[in-house]
């Protein structure tokens, strides 16, 4: 599913969709990155049959493994205590391919790619989406969900090796200055069955 706000290009997306037998919808009016990605959320949610979400802001590459690492992530047995996935890493090691840190809720950027449960989304992600406060650091829906993951005692697993990048230039909060934007290394492109592992 993509949901677009009303601007830039919007038929060659919805085209795009189409020809990979998906669903889009362009937006009455501008509802800012925060409602528009909850917008999308609670529809996929509104299925009963969905039972899990992975989420992309459009200023970003994957990595070829990046769905089978959510794949491997949602068919595992998951403690109370985890909040989902997220797939970027700004510390990005590209030595530890296949490590999977628990340690890494701190880091922001949940829009780079963000995989959870229904039952995540039940506890932890919707009742904490729009919570605001001044010691976030910032006012969007991803400073709520690191913070109050943090405050509440919530793990975001990661991988050590971001697998995603972004490409945005200009964003709500400035460019993506400090961002895992290099290539992915030829040799991990081409890695694939990976055994991952959590450290």
């Amino acid at each position: 599913m993509v949901s677009q706000e009303p601007m830039g290009e919007q038929d060659s997306v919805k085209e795009m969709i189409r020809n990979f037998g998906g669903t889009s919808w362009v937006n009455e009016s501008p509802l800012g990155c925060d409602a528009n990605i909850y917008k999308l959320c609670s529809f996929a949610f509104g299925n009963p049959d969905c039972e899990a979400l992975v989420y992309f802001d459009d200023d970003m590459l994957l990595s070829p493994d990046a769905i089978e690492l959510c794949d491997w992530y949602l068919a595992r047995q998951h403690a109370p205590e985890e909040a989902g996935i997220c797939l970027c890493n700004e510390a990005s090691d590209p030595s530890q391919p296949d490590s999977i840190s628990a340690k890494d809720t701190w880091r922001g950027l949940v829009c780079q790619g963000y995989c959870y449960t229904r039952r995540q989304w039940d506890d932890f992600v919707n009742p904490n989406f729009w919570v605001r406060h001044p010691w976030f650091g910032g006012q969007g829906y991803d400073w709520a969900i690191g913070h109050m993951a943090q405050h509440l005692n919530r793990i975001i697993l990661r991988p050590r090796f971001s697998r995603t990048q972004h490409i945005g230039m200009v964003g709500i909060h400035g460019a993506a200055a400090g961002v895992h934007t290099k290539p992915f290394p030829e040799h991990f492109c081409q890695t694939t069955g990976h055994a991952y592992r959590i450290e």
